[in-house]
């Protein structure tokens, strides 16, 4: 009877011992095998499974021992960067002179208001700036923009130009407002540079902004702009007024006048293409009183900018 008490505690040990053994495994299995028991949960669900290997990566993925790149799950590519415009550091960046017309002692013409062309030709200048500036970083186009003057600067007509050539400008705008003696007279107008004006009206202008008597244009200096003409993109130049002029006619309510030609002394010397725009007439009552509304200033800052950027983009094609 003794043995045999003895024989069924051994019995007990050994079960108790294989249990234990048993639970241990078990444990271990269920430890290695977690991943897939929630592969096999996802499909009881109703929840789309993940490949157990995947999900193996997605277990891991974020820690970083080892200070390299973080181990990323198969079929999840890396984030591209955001487009900026060191992406295209291998494009030409186009620099663009904004001129405002006169300034400091040289008010230009005055109007209606108390309206100044100096004022006016620095706000719109500024404007035209910022514009540019802000489609070249919403579209990532290579635009570098300057101003020939930032305040209220007396600067001759030829350092201006030689302002855009040693800064290497691709095109030179320069900003002015108009002034007659006949009140009735309205519009914007773009000129560029011609040994000879389109008609009279024009040669008069380019006196009035050349800052000279009214005196005949002599023999020598038509030579001179005549070989101007052909060496400083006189062709370009006539192309950039059109894309101008289209522009600003197709946004503003306004008398376009034309796209003309005059020896304009601020652009001679330019060695880019080159345009003088005329935005208004200060002595016409309704034009003056739309150049003091800065809402105004904007919209034909808003459409010389995009002059510029159809030409620019005509010249990538």
């Amino acid at each position: 009877m003794k043995n045999y008490k003895t024989l069924v505690a051994v019995q007990i040990l050994l079960s108790f011992a294989i249990l234990s053994s048993i639970a241990e495994s078990k444990t271990k299995l269920l430890s290695r095998s977690s991943v897939e028991d929630a592969f096999v949960i996802e499909a009881i669900e109703g929840r789309i499974p993940q490949d157990p290997s995947a999900t193996k990566q997605n277990l891991n993925f974020g820690v970083n021992l080892g200070g390299g790149e973080r181990p990323r799950a198969e079929g999840v590519s890396k984030p591209e960067k955001e487009p900026s415009l060191e992406a295209n550091s291998n494009e030409k960046r186009i620099r663009v002179v904004i001129d405002p017309g006169h300034g400091g002692k040289d008010i230009g013409a005055q109007g209606f208001f108390g309206v100044m062309e100096k004022e006016i030709c620095l706000k719109v200048s500024k404007m035209i700036k910022r514009e540019l500036e802000r489609y070249s970083k919403m579209q990532g186009i290579l635009l570098e923009i300057k101003l020939s003057r930032e305040g209220d600067a007396f600067i001759p007509l030829r350092e201006r130009a030689k302002l855009a050539n040693v800064w290497g400008a691709d095109l030179f705008v320069s900003v002015h407002a108009n002034s007659s003696p006949a009140s009735k007279a309205k519009g914007f107008e773009v000129y560029f540079l011609s040994p000879e004006a389109t008609d009279e009206e024009a040669s008069k202008l380019a006196r009035l902004e050349n800052q000279a008597p009214p005196t005949p244009i002599s023999a020598q200096i038509i030579s001179i702009l005549s070989d101007a003409t052909k060496q400083y993109h006189v062709a370009e130049s006539s192309q950039l007024a059109e894309s101008m002029f289209s522009a600003v006619s197709r946004r503003i309510n306004s008398n376009g006048r034309a796209v003309r030609q005059a020896p304009f002394t601020v652009l001679h010397g330019t060695n880019m293409p080159a345009v003088l725009v005329e935005i208004g007439y200060v002595t016409n009552y309704e034009e003056a009183k739309n150049l003091s509304n800065d809402r105004y200033l904007k919209s034909i800052a808003n459409a010389i900018s995009s002059g510029i950027v159809e030409y620019t983009q005509i010249k990538r094609k």
